[in-house]
């Protein structure tokens, strides 16, 4: 009952903040010379990639998941249609944030908005939606480093331990939030160098030397494919990233 219910917050705190930050962006569009704007410039398109791959990478939790499923059969139509959600939602608010905002558009789409209710109500929805789904983002994490951390400091109890862990993280995570000038620039460096390994690179690399012998030549080409555009967009990510963050510090 208490999942349930925490499950209906997250998706009622989700949907809260996106419609209260669709209202303004629809109440306020910005069509003056949007012809001239349409087309970006071709050299940000390596963080615009390093970006949408953080966006849409969450294969961490892909395999934990699906082995805690009550039928994971049903898995691969979940994430279809999970991937087609997160598409739907990335499509309709880049474009309606183009037409509103510009070039003016900051890290995340919620600090373009003015002071007001609209702004208060989606800033708390934000807020309540990442306190709520912190423990699943730090699932995986927790699994790997909470028996190791148990066993380093048996002087204290698995309780003690735990606690304390997952409060340093968050605390960091914080720290990294408040302290980084340009979130958007980390994210895409985050996209870039560990999210296009962990999606495009690692998983065929890992199936070619699992499967190496059954799989056909086709395959085989096509995971080489997957693994040589990973490895060329995370090293051209990474570069215009520490770039454009070296270029915002100065």
């Amino acid at each position: 009952k208490q999942w349930y219910q925490r499950r209906v917050a997250i998706t009622a705190g989700i949907f809260t903040g996106l419609i209260a930050i669709a209202v303004y962006m629809f109440q306020n569009p910005n069509y003056h010379n949007i012809q001239d704007t349409f087309i970006g410039d071709v050299a940000k398109l390596p963080i615009f990639f390093a970006m949408a791959v953080y966006a849409f990478e969450g294969i961490g939790l892909i395999l934990p998941l699906e082995n805690q499923m009550k039928y994971p059969s049903h898995f691969p139509f979940i994430l279809t249609l999970s991937i087609l959600c997160v598409l739907a939602i990335q499509l309709f608010f880049s474009v309606l944030g183009f037409i509103c905002f510009r070039d003016e558009i900051q890290g995340s789409i919620s600090f373009n908005l003015p002071e007001g209710v609209i702004s208060a109500v989606a800033q708390l929805a934000i807020a309540f939606t990442v306190y709520l789904t912190y423990p699943l983002m730090f699932f995986v994490p927790m699994e790997i480093i909470v028996p190791w951390a148990k066993e380093k400091f048996n002087r204290f109890t698995p309780y003690t331990v735990e606690f304390w862990l997952r409060t340093f993280f968050v605390i960091l995570t914080f720290l990294f939030s408040v302290l980084i000038p340009h979130i958007e620039l980390f994210i895409a460096l985050i996209g870039a160098l560990a999210s296009s390994s962990l999606a495009l690179i690692f998983p065929p690399v890992a199936y070619l030397m699992v499967f190496r012998d059954s799989i056909s030549r086709g395959k085989k080409v096509t995971c080489w494919i997957i693994a040589i555009f990973g490895i060329i967009m995370c090293i051209v990510g990474t570069v215009y990233s520490v770039m454009d963050i070296v270029k915002a510090l100065i």
